[in-house]
């Protein structure tokens, strides 16, 4: 099998992610009958929705930057957490996306 993944991309947390697509994209003996249950598609849609809303926030005139570089090159206790934040959110809704492939 080909990979398509990007080697610089190999060492990020999204490479599981990445391989995992790529091996979808791959697969021939796909059944083309989608799976249809309204409720956890309605919740998939939201946990995505939310984690793009809370990343594409626009940020407010009084609102300061989050990530302002530091004169002794340390990153504040907020910065990570938020980055944790966006982590949570994207692997709930990588696992809410995994309901809905085949065993």
């Amino acid at each position: 099998m080909v990979s398509f993944t990007d080697p610089s991309l190999e060492d990020t947390d999204f490479s599981e992610t990445i391989n995992f697509i790529s091996q979808i994209l791959m697969e021939e003996n796909v059944d083309h009958t989608p799976f249809y249950d309204p409720f956890s598609l309605q919740i998939t849609e939201k946990s995505f929705y939310d984690a793009l809303l809370h990343q594409n926030k626009p940020i407010s005139p009084n609102h300061h930057p989050l990530h302002i570089h530091n004169p002794n090159g340390r990153t504040s206790l907020s910065d990570g957490l938020i980055d944790l934040d966006s982590v949570s959110l994207f692997k709930r809704g990588l696992e809410e996306a995994n309901k809905f492939l085949p065993p």
